[in-house]
């Protein structure tokens, strides 16, 4: 959003973003340490077709050879040119072409920004529900969390080309088999060596 220039009386100088991408305070902060109206109009600065300041000390001095003075030079050339009217100060909304503001203008332009736009277009299946049509979205764009690309974003992982060995999926399969045999089984006593010698023994 910036300030549309008419008349002046409803835009703060120092304060609203009306020239440029950053407010004159910002841009001039050793200058704006002088005014003694913080936040003055911008009418109230300009006054018969001449600019009419209000500073707590006099600017001649600060030094205009100074870094203070040098600030209020380049001041002045940001405010060469600018126009004026009748007309009331209005917002202007710079992501439209006629700087009105609108949900759908907005929308439109985050979805450029982050979105991925691909060559082709997306094409959703209605036969399938949604979570089929963007989990195979997804793959189409690579954008599925592989352990390469979680390794990539500095996720510690055990390791990229085997997350677990087959010893260790062999003895947790073991294990759990066991446990789940065990709590059915009709005898009292349970072996762990009996079980993996003879596992018919144990009989659901």
């Amino acid at each position: 959003m910036q300030k549309g220039i008419g008349n002046g009386r409803n835009t703060r100088f120092w304060l609203d973003l009306w020239v440029g991408d950053q407010t004159l305070k910002e841009r001039f902060p050793r200058v704006f340490a002088l005014e003694r109206i913080k936040d003055c109009s911008l009418a109230d600065r300009w006054c018969d077709d001449n600019w009419n300041w209000n500073w707590i000390r006099n600017m001649h001095t600060e030094g205009r050879t100074g870094p203070t003075g040098q600030q209020f030079i380049d001041l002045q050339c940001v405010l060469e040119g600018i126009d004026w009217s009748e007309n009331e100060d209005v917002w202007s909304w710079e992501l439209d072409q006629q700087g009105i503001f609108s949900v759908a203008c907005t929308r439109i332009h985050v979805d450029n920004l982050l979105l991925h736009s691909g060559e082709l277009p997306t094409r959703w299946n209605t036969l399938v529900p949604i979570k089929v049509n963007i989990l195979g979205w997804r793959i189409r764009l690579d954008l599925l969390p592989t352990w390469e690309k979680l390794d990539q974003k500095g996720i510690d992982l055990p390791s990229l080309l085997c997350p677990m060995k087959r010893s260790s999926i062999f003895d947790v399969i073991v294990s759990k088999s066991f446990e789940w045999c065990s709590s059915r089984s009709r005898y009292c006593s349970r072996n762990w060596t009996l079980w993996l010698q003879k596992p018919m023994l144990y009989m659901l």
